[in-house]
């Protein structure tokens, strides 16, 4: 979707959210050292912190953001996405277009996993084999969750949420924000 057909409504609606209120027009997220530095112009385009345009998709997402996010802090509880509003429909998506392919890229190599979240904004965590929290956009915790292979069970993997969650994105573009998050994690994890 072109920029210029996004929602109308956002220029106003914006201000009186938690998240843009006060003249606040910038936030970072999600993977705040790549392209996601997120400020919102007087045309309502996003630019990174380099001034190039920020994919469509992202853009999308920041504006569900903007719109959605309450005023509601995070409650430090993991749920997964089956427990989201409505992810027990969705999830054999979200599993084949998120997890499948986190536990396919570093299953393998849980040192290119953590090589690679080491440069996002998060903490370690200590489920699995390797696990990490990546703060992707303020109020937004997303914990990466992977087990190696071993003689009696294959690579296996999760993606858990904050029991928030819902205060913030739809279920949907929380697959959308994951789907994102993996495929930035696997340039990163190249890049050692």
């Amino acid at each position: 979707m072109p920029a210029r057909n996004l929602p109308v409504a956002i220029p106003m609606r914006w201000r009186r959210t938690p998240v843009f209120s006060g003249g606040n027009k910038r936030f970072e997220g999600p993977l705040r050292r790549s392209e996601m530095a997120a400020v919102l112009s007087r045309r309502h385009r996003y630019r990174s912190r380099n001034g190039a345009e920020i994919p469509d998709n992202l853009q999308v997402l920041v504006l569900h953001y903007a719109i959605q996010a309450s005023a509601a802090e995070p409650t430090g509880k993991k749920i997964s996405y089956k427990e989201l509003p409505g992810g027990d429909i969705y999830i054999e998506p979200f599993t084949g277009r998120c997890i499948r392919p986190l536990i396919g890229i570093f299953a393998a190599d849980l040192e290119a996993f953590e090589r690679a979240v080491s440069l996002c904004p998060g903490q370690k965590e200590t489920l699995g084999d390797s696990s990490y929290t990546v703060f992707v956009m303020p109020k937004i915790p997303i914990t990466l969750v992977l087990y190696a292979a071993d003689e009696e069970f294959p690579a296996n993997g999760n993606i858990l949420f904050d029991a928030a969650a819902a205060h913030f994105l739809s279920t949907e573009d929380y697959a959308v924000l994951c789907s994102a998050l993996v495929g930035r994690l696997k340039k990163l994890g190249k890049q050692g």
